[in-house]
């Protein structure tokens, strides 16, 4: 590893018997890199709320560069929202991803959900290009996904299907 990162706690409460927790925190990556994996600059802001049995979640990605091993570039300005007890996890996603010259609108159009292994199995998310080409993945029940593409006017152009996680 090299680069510098920071991390700062914005607010952090445990409960008396050490079993809530409740965290903000703001990690900040400046040309951090692993070998062979890329290298990323930007910051990730964490917030962690626990309510009984269940622990609520937010990560934020905000002007976060992620240069692959290959040299392309991605742009990473998104949310992903979330909900976790023991039987099920719940995740959202909404925000930006840019790939080169493009910036993909990116959108959870329904929830995934998990069981306790950690598999989803329910929910899907988009990606959406200036020209309005979607790419969906969706989550089936087998706990396998599909990914599907559509043009701006909902025209079929390619898929694959049974894929897995």
């Amino acid at each position: 590893m090299n680069g510098r990162f920071d991390l700062s706690l914005n607010a952090v409460t445990v409960s008396p018997t050490g079993s809530a927790l409740n965290l903000d925190a703001t990690a900040t990556f400046t040309d951090f890199a692993v070998q062979g994996e890329g290298t990323l600059s930007g910051s990730v802001r964490l917030w962690l709320v626990t309510e009984g049995l269940q622990e609520r979640f937010r990560m934020s990605y905000q002007n976060a560069r992620l240069t692959l091993p290959t040299g392309e570039v991605q742009q990473l300005q998104y949310d992903l929202y979330g909900s976790q007890t023991d039987a099920q996890l719940n995740l959202e996603l909404s925000g930006a991803i840019g790939m080169g010259n493009q910036l993909y609108a990116a959108s959870s159009t329904a929830v995934f959900m998990a069981g306790p292994d950690g598999v989803m199995r329910s929910g899907s998310s988009q990606l959406r290009d200036a020209a309005g080409d979607v790419l969906q993945l969706q989550a089936q029940t087998s706990g396998r996904y599909d990914l599907t593409l559509t043009n701006a006017n909902g025209q079929f152009l390619w898929s694959s299907l049974g894929l897995g996680w």
